[in-house]
């Protein structure tokens, strides 16, 4: 495996090499007392710390729990409300971090009036001796948590045993044609089952030359992506959505063309949010004169739920998609996996009508832990998982319609968020990536509104007036509808997943709260709305 650090500095490390130090973190575990099926949270910034912990994890009969470190501790942030509910709901297991971390997590317990975490530093615990026992686990017991949903609330943990994980990664190497001579390149989070399931545990699968960077390290400048792949002859990739974005934007400022060579990728998975044809296209065509492979972009499906991702198309070429088209096809399953679209009343339907998503098969979850009320509400009563996404099966290929939750239903036509996002996204002035929308309803009204959340480039009274009027025009032109609250904000304010997924849904609790008052109160002072009173009325007069 080959470790980037926030500056590009490049380790390698064998597989063998990272055993051994597995086994020394291991007998540190032990010393601290860690028994077989006691859960760790892990909160370790440097990847090399995070693989060593989590092969220590597996030697030793412990479940890993691995968690976003937030970016603050000093004040309570949607990441340290993540770890608090998850250590209550976990029954207060130890927490795994740094040396330099640990003292920020040991004062969580000022915050917090029933925290009283140990948190043990990797610094620590690999200064062992390596352990000669290795745990004897069976092949259905848990080998990790992904904890999904709730960041504001109670998560819901996803329990993946290890026959799940050996299967999934079986599964996709021989639907995929996965093997060692393989150069993988990952820079999205590992504590996203995306960054460590889907890429990281199959490398290590294959045996194949793994390499992982921060993601930081690319988001600061999304070219580097580029570069470490033409260097390092990178034959396997992947990013959601966003990321292609982000390299499209660059490559437009780009006043000559960059010496990439990328003959060697054949494979860029893209999957973690909703895929646009349009944004996929274009990276496509940007990268075709640095000799990418026409066949190499995958659209793909899958969740923690499903050990990450478990469908992928093959056929995505530019001549047979289109800028326009509404959804991306994400492929036929991998061996061991089924699909099928039911409609409200658990019944299939045709080929080309939309439903809800149901899977089965040698990946799907057996639970999520400690959950009795959820588990049962997920699974049919014949077996099926319900995904909660909507789905349109074609032939055996799956197309994504949406989630339930995600869709804006406005005097009984539905709207995608998706849609409207990248209407928006397109307009020059807004930053891309940082645009949200979802649907809300005030106390005592008939029904949702809409809302947009986005970040401007140019903040100014003036620009962000003419803007808002261009987004408003745009919106209307392109959909069809109107917006109804339009929220400029700082980037920092779009909460965001580890792997860049916008959470919708915390915007709209958030919009609820009150949170966003002052932006929206600034947007109707410029616009002059109804209901706020004319700029004129604030400014100083004489009497």
């Amino acid at each position: 495996m080959t470790f980037f650090d926030e500056k590009g500095n490049e380790e390698f490390r064998s597989y063998a090499e990272i055993l051994v130090s597995a086994k020394k973190v291991l007998t540190g575990f032990r010393n601290a007392g860690v028994q077989p099926k006691d859960k760790i949270i892990f909160q370790l910034k440097d990847n090399q710390d995070f693989v060593t912990a989590f092969w220590a994890c597996q030697l030793g009969g412990f479940i890993p729990v691995p968690l976003t470190v937030a970016p603050t501790y000093k004040k309570i942030n949607n990441d340290v409300k993540k770890l608090s509910n998850a250590w209550v709901m976990l029954d207060h297991p130890r927490i795994i971090s740094d040396a330099a971390l640990k003292p920020d997590l040991d004062s969580l317990n000022s915050m917090f009036d029933d925290w009283k975490a140990e948190t043990v530093s990797i610094n620590d615990l690999i200064e062992n001796e390596e352990a000669t026992e290795i745990h004897n686990c069976d092949k259905n017991d848990v080998a990790i948590l992904l904890l999904t949903s709730g960041s504001t609330g109670m998560p819901k943990a996803v329990q993946q045993p290890h026959i799940n994980l050996i299967r999934r990664s079986a599964g996709t190497s021989i639907f995929n044609k996965h093997h060692k001579d393989d150069v993988s390149f990952n820079w999205m989070p590992l504590d996203h089952v995306g960054g460590f399931v889907m890429f990281t545990l199959r490398d290590t699968f294959n045996l194949c030359h793994h390499m992982v960077a921060p993601t930081n390290y690319v988001l600061e400048e999304p070219l580097r992506w580029l570069d470490i792949m033409s260097k390092h002859k990178v034959s396997v990739t992947w990013a959601p959505n966003f990321a292609y974005g982000l390299v499209n934007d660059r490559i437009k400022t780009l006043k000559t063309d960059g010496d990439w060579d990328l003959s060697n990728l054949r494979f860029i998975l893209n999957a973690g949010e909703a895929i646009v044809a349009k944004t996929a296209r274009l990276f496509m065509s940007n990268l075709l004169k640095y000799k990418i492979q026409p066949t190499a972009m995958k659209p793909c499906w899958g969740m923690s739920e499903t050990c990450s991702g478990v469908t992928f198309n093959h056929d995505f070429l530019l001549e047979n998609t289109s800028d326009e088209d509404p959804y991306v096809v994400v492929g036929e399953p991998i061996p061991g996996f089924e699909i099928r679209i039911t409609d409200s009343k658990g019944n299939p339907v045709e080929n080309g009508e939309t439903g809800n998503l149901e899977v089965r098969g040698t990946t799907v979850t057996i639970g999520y832990f400690n959950n009795d009320k959820v588990n049962k509400e997920s699974y049919t009563d014949d077996g099926w998982f319900r995904t909660g996404d909507l789905g349109i099966l074609n032939g055996r290929s799956l197309i994504i319609a949406g989630r339930k939750k995600d869709e804006i239903i406005i005097n009984g036509v539905n709207y995608n968020n998706a849609e409207i996002e990248l209407v928006v996204d397109e307009i020059e002035e807004v930053e891309t990536s940082f645009t949200a929308v979802c649907a809300f309803r005030e106390n005592n009204t008939n029904t949702d509104k809409i809302a947009l959340f986005f970040n401007p480039k140019n903040p100014d009274n003036e620009s962000l007036k003419s803007l808002i009027g261009k987004i408003k025009e745009k919106v209307i032109q392109s959909i069809g509808i109107n917006l109804d609250v339009i929220v400029p904000v700082e980037k920092e304010q779009i909460p965001k997943t580890g792997i860049g997924k916008i959470q919708r849904a915390k915007l709209k609790d958030q919009l609820l709260a009150g949170e966003f008052d002052t932006e929206i109160k600034k947007v109707d002072l410029l616009l002059q709305n109804n209901k706020t009173l004319p700029n004129w009325f604030f400014q100083k007069s004489s009497w």
